[in-house]
């Protein structure tokens, strides 16, 4: 993937627009004349195929309808404060995101992963007060601990499709007073986390400006993230695709990561670029038809983890343009000290 010029970025800006904040790289695609899908996700459960494909307009009316849901449940437009986001991936967490950027909130991506202690530590380090949580096993049981150790934590259950998805009414847009657009596209919006494996996770902290800067930076291809947004390489990389008016197609949140669906969703969708870690990658590379789909690719990308050189060497040997990105969360921290 090749350096982009300051021309290339201008040139960007007056083609695609230049969003101030996180959820105005929605609203932008929201005001495009011809409306193409910027958002793949299955649409049933037990499935890792059938993508369904939203637009701008409708993910900016489902995130407006969203808005609407927390601010019923308790939130409050403006307030600056943060809330964890403690969810599967799936189409709720991203709506869930951008409903709480556009009410002024601070979001801390939250690894469903995480231990009770690690969340504890997160929402300590962000001045978090409020959780927004899904439904799993392992979160339920996650909650529960955090109930009986920080009873001041408030948890609100993430909008679910019902909610936000309705097409029977057509409500005002949910629009926040901002004094200095400028000056807000400077301030704190999203926390994401290291990994956590040499101690405690960390919470990396990015402004608008931070976060919005990396999207004119994207190949401008259609793409399969099979990444969680609570994965910062997940969240930029979809960011990316979604801003130049591609495809950004997430795995399926509720099935587990294995060889077959990994392999179905690739067919189906047919990327031209692919996002994985390097475990994702190898799953993917087990099966001859995995690698001749990643061969079809323009550019394939392994995050986070070292590739184990083996790997790497024989997805390479195969035809597979690949690139490997080193140390993600160090590399972000260094991006928001630029920026």
């Amino acid at each position: 993937m090749a350096n982009i010029s300051a021309e290339v970025v201008e040139e960007r800006i007056r083609q695609y627009g230049r969003p101030l904040m996180i959820d105005d790289l929605i609203r932008e695609r929201a005001k495009d004349e011809h409306q193409v899908p910027i958002l793949g996700y299955p649409r049933y459960e037990d499935r890792p195929t059938d993508y369904e494909l939203f637009t701008g307009k409708d993910l900016d009316r489902m995130v407006d309808e969203a808005c609407r849901v927390l601010m019923k449940a308790g939130l409050e437009m403006n307030s600056r404060t943060t809330v964890g986001l403690f969810a599967p991936s799936d189409l709720s967490f991203v709506v869930a995101l951008f409903a709480l950027s556009r009410l002024g909130c601070r979001v801390l991506t939250i690894s469903i992963r995480l231990s009770e202690v690690a969340c504890l530590n997160l929402m300590d380090r962000t001045e978090g007060d409020t959780l927004l949580v899904g439904s799993t096993v392992r979160i339920n049981a996650t909650i529960e601990g955090l109930k009986k150790t920080r009873s001041d934590l408030k948890f609100i259950p993430i909008p679910k499709r019902a909610e936000f998805d309705r097409t029977d009414v057509r409500p005002e847009p949910v629009v926040r007073p901002i004094p200095d657009r400028e000056a807000e596209h400077t301030q704190l919006a999203l926390f994401g986390h290291s990994s956590g494996s040499t101690g405690l996770p960390k919470p990396l902290s990015l402004s608008h400006r931070s976060v919005l800067n990396n999207i004119y930076f994207g190949t401008g291809c259609k793409a399969f993230n099979a990444l969680p947004w609570y994965h910062l390489h997940g969240v930029f990389t979809s960011f990316q695709a979604m801003y130049m008016r591609k495809t950004a197609h997430l795995y399926n949140a509720d099935l587990p990561l294995t060889s077959e669906y990994l392999v179905a969703a690739l067919k189906e969708i047919q990327p031209e670029i692919c996002h994985t870690v390097p475990y994702v990658l190898k799953l993917m590379a087990e099966r001859q038809d995995g690698i001749e789909v990643l061969k079809r690719c323009k550019f394939v990308t392994a995050a986070g983890a070292r590739t184990p050189d083996e790997l790497g060497d024989r997805v390479v040997q195969q035809g597979v343009n690949l690139g490997v990105i080193l140390g993600l969360s160090v590399f972000l921290l260094i991006l928001c000290c630029i920026h």
